[in-house]
């Protein structure tokens, strides 16, 4: 072995590798610089969910019971229950406390925007590394650090200022995937209890990662048919941490009233029934393998299918029992909502129906991962033994985003750091067939064998497109969302109809209620924006005084205005932007992007 192989192609220690992740670090914080200053000089929320956030931090930190997950000013009753989580709320607390005591209220929230970004862009990066390292030892792990720096990941999900639940979702998955690397090997068993907890934490944050997750709860049984005995405790060890975890995560986080409510969007009692049922599946395996009467011989291969099947029956019935919610988390969700708001959000469209309207992001948002699980398909045919199993596991996941995919592009940000492993594997494979090479030829090549593999490559040597007229909309929308909205903070108290994306953003910047916000549980909010602002000013004034609004606020420059205005041409919101508003709206002062009004009618 040359001193390349010695260096780079054995396994790391840890010693070994937190320098290597030290410098992936440095260099990722430093280009997410100019976020972080933005975040700190401007204080704007670049989306609707960090500001939503922001509201539900506060709100608890004002009083609001740990259990209360309503938002008292969304809705016309006021009340909506949301479907995030308080374990998002810990970290960000923690921040604000910590930055609270050397600065005031309004710099400390900055702070805690940009160090929670960075908390899990140290976390992701640590993950990738650990992965990278389960694949390709040391080598691996610096290919991993690249790749994910080279996948843009601080201008997305890790960006400063982004404070929601979606970067928390990523790092769990990678972690998990970590914990089944190891715990694959049957002389390593224990991490199948860190990718238990993992996933359960997923699950209680949010379910973008449940189609991974099932995928996670089926790999060590179907191991099982193969390797037998050297597979059960790993088997066990997730099946029961999985379930405990879970469960501990629904005690702490729901409150008993919600108990047996069957939510779709959110953990709830079907999960923790599928959850149980899985571990009782998964000891019963347990129980059969261990021959625990006299009179079983050892079980063989077939025995092992069998059972095997069994168990999978048994644990899949509470999810057969309420397939609707797996087809579709937002099967509740009202029509006309849907039509205008749901199926216009880009991060929630099919790959394919997203793909035909933005034709130039083949390059970035397919090429990547496509590539990296031909890779990954490629090293399952080359590799053997314990290598096999690892990549087997990473394809089986990837091959879970990319069903994920079909139904809603969001799930590319899931998808990309487990599929950019595949990479990995092929620099590793090519510095291995280039071993009668210089040790500094093989690590460039390696090095240039990532380079497709890179979201950012693609970027760049992608062809020139069109800018796209809804993402100038929301980038002129953006005066809307946070300058426009501070002229409202001086006014009474009230509550106000806008457009459905205005809603988060008017919740964080002014002291007033919102009767739409870009949430589906905001059933009858939503609805009810898009009855008046589609319908005609002559239908408009009854639901407006029926709901005790008291303002109407506008903005011609913002997208979901926009949508309103093509959706009706002749309806109420395009009135309003042309100038022709109704007698019992009374116009207030307002800046170059907005319109403002005071319904006469309202309470005072």
């Amino acid at each position: 072995m040359n001193s390349f192989s010695k260096s780079f192609l054995a396994p790391a220690s840890a010693q070994r590798l937190a320098p290597l992740i030290g410098v992936a670090i440095l260099i990722s914080f430093a280009m997410s610089w100019p976020g972080a200053f933005s975040v700190w000089s401007s204080g704007i929320y670049v989306d609707t969910d960090h500001a939503m956030r922001m509201v539900e931090l506060r709100d608890w930190l004002a009083g609001q019971s740990w259990y209360d997950l309503r938002a008292h000013r969304l809705g016309p009753s006021q009340d909506v229950w949301m479907h995030w989580s308080r374990l998002i709320d810990l970290p960000l607390a923690g921040f604000f406390k910590l930055f609270s005591l050397a600065f005031d209220v309004e710099s400390a929230e900055r702070l805690m925007r940009i160090a929670y970004p960075l908390l899990m862009q140290f976390l992701l990066l640590t993950g990738l590394a650990l992965c990278g390292q389960a694949i390709a030892g040391y080598f691996g792990a610096g290919a991993a650090l690249l790749l994910g720096l080279g996948s843009g990941f601080m201008y997305g999900q890790f960006s400063p200022g982004n404070i929601d639940h979606h970067a928390p979702q990523i790092v769990c998955l990678v972690f998990m995937t970590w914990g089944l690397l190891i715990s694959c090997d049957p002389q390593r068993p224990t991490l199948s209890w860190c990718a238990g907890l993992c996933a359960a934490l997923s699950l209680t944050i949010a379910m973008e990662n449940l189609p991974f997750i099932l995928i996670a709860c089926a790999i060590f049984p179907c191991a099982y048919i193969v390797l037998g005995s050297q597979i059960r405790a790993a088997m066990i060890g997730f099946a029961l941490s999985f379930s405990t975890s879970l469960i501990i995560s629904f005690l702490l986080f729901q409150p008993q009233e919600r108990w047996g409510v069957l939510a779709c969007d959110a953990l709830s009692r079907i999960h923790i029934e599928a959850a149980c049922s899985s571990a009782l599946a998964v000891l019963a395996l347990y129980l059969f393998d261990l021959q625990i009467f006299a009179q079983w011989r050892a079980p063989t291969y077939h025995h092992r299918l069998i059972a095997v099947s069994i168990a999978g029956l048994i644990a899949l019935s509470p999810l057969v029992m309420h397939a609707p919610c797996l087809i579709d988390p937002f099967n509740g969700l009202d029509p006309v909502v849907r039509s205008q708001w749901l199926n216009n959000v880009t991060e929630a469209r099919p790959l394919l129906s997203y793909l035909t309207t933005e034709s130039g992001a083949w390059g970035f948002a397919v090429m990547p991962w496509a590539l990296g699980m031909m890779a990954l398909c490629f090293g399952v045919t080359r590799e053997e033994g314990l290598a096999r199993f690892r990549l087997m596991i990473v394809l089986a996941l990837c091959i879970a985003g990319c069903f994920s995919l079909l139904y809603m592009i969001r799930s590319l940000n899931n998808l990309m750091p487990l599929a950019l492993l595949g990479g990995v594997w092929a620099a590793y494979r090519l510095c291995r067939i280039l071993r009668d090479q210089t040790d500094l030829t093989r690590l460039c090549a390696g090095i240039c064998a990532t380079l497709p593999f890179m979201a950012l490559m693609w970027i760049l040597i992608g062809p020139e497109t069109q800018p796209n007229p809804d993402a100038l909309y929301r980038q002129a929308g953006a005066q809307c969302r946070n300058e426009s909205l501070q002229q409202l903070g001086a006014l009474p108290r009230g509550l106000i109809l806008a457009p459905i994306d205005l809603g988060a953003h008017l919740l964080a910047l002014t002291p007033h209620s919102v009767v739409a916000a870009p949430y589906h549980r905001n059933n009858q909010g939503n609805r009810l924006m898009y009855d008046v602002f589609l319908g005609s000013s002559e239908d408009a004034q009854g639901p407006l005084m029926a709901a005790n609004i008291r303002y109407l606020f506008v903005c011609h420059k913002d997208l979901s205005t926009k949508r309103l205005i093509e959706a009706a041409p002749e309806g109420f919101a395009a009135q309003l932007v042309h100038g022709q508003n109704p007698i019992w709206l009374k116009p207030l002062p307002s800046d170059d992007a907005s319109l403002l009004f005071e319904f006469v009618n309202s309470p005072p």
